[in-house]
């Protein structure tokens, strides 16, 4: 009988229904979260760094914190991809080109 009841559809929707329900009660959801940022953020009597890390956990929650990476040519056309083939290099080889990159990054 229970095994017929499971596989009642409207049985699956309620028991799904419930659960979603009892998740929402425990679980905050992105608003919540931000309600709660934003109240500690203009609490003036919070410590300065609980209140700079709400803000910061607020701005990445709306995203004002992205990384934008120009894919365009002087141009304006898309960059072409360029695909190296590395199956040939040895391993200390790809060590030396990938520790070329680190370093290249890290002085931009």
């Amino acid at each position: 009988m229970g095994q017929q009841l499971l596989e009642n559809i409207e049985v699956q929707k309620a028991i799904q229904k419930r659960e979603t329900k009892a998740i929402r009660t425990i679980v905050a959801d992105r608003e919540e979260l931000q309600a709660f940022w934003t109240t500690i953020v203009k609490d003036v009597e919070q410590v300065m760094r609980d209140r700079l890390k709400a803000s910061e956990l607020l701005g990445k929650s709306l995203g004002l914190f992205l990384d934008r990476v120009d894919l365009t040519n002087t141009d304006g056309n898309l960059a072409p991809v360029v695909n190296i083939d590395l199956t040939s290099l040895s391993v200390d080889e790809l060590r030396i080109l990938t520790r070329t990159a680190f370093e290249e990054a890290e002085s931009c």
